[in-house]
């Protein structure tokens, strides 16, 4: 990875989240307790030192494991840049997370879906339907279990 002055955070965690609701159901309870260190990488902000290009919004680029997780893709105009020169592939990405709908956080869906078609997309319909009626994407834990009522 490239030697730049973007902030990455190192945390150790134990077990994957599972949602509440789906806990007891989980294959995950009666596996040891082990360690998976996760990395998080600012790929969008709205500082950055050079390399790295300025973008209003925020992108962020988990690992942990064999996942490749993006949280937001900001506006979508440095995203691509900043995560090369990072050294990170857009095509590894495994799963996408949509904190919200606004256009600095969705701005780079559209390239995203095109160079990771496979990645799994974790989002809330709530921002994007009129009115602010509700609504709610169906998600899945890695126990399989769906998202509660």
């Amino acid at each position: 990875m490239a030697d730049t002055a973007a902030a990455v955070i190192f945390i150790p965690v134990t077990r994957y989240s599972t949602f509440g609701a789906c806990r007891a159901e989980s294959s995950l309870e009666s596996e040891p307790v082990t360690s998976h260190p996760i990395r998080i990488t600012l790929l969008v902000n709205n500082r950055a030192e050079q390399p790295l290009r300025e973008e209003h919004g925020l992108s962020l680029w988990i690992e942990v494991d064999s996942l490749h997780v993006l949280f937001d893709t900001g506006q979508g105009d440095a995203l691509s840049e900043n995560a090369a020169r990072l050294g990170f592939s857009l095509e590894r990405i495994t799963h996408g997370v949509l904190s919200h709908g606004h256009y600095d956080h969705i701005g780079g869906v559209t390239q995203v879906r095109q160079r990771a078609p496979g990645a799994r997309w974790i989002f809330t319909l709530r921002p994007w339907l009129p009115g602010g009626a509700a609504g709610r994407a169906t998600i899945q834990s890695p126990s399989g279990c769906r998202n509660p009522p």
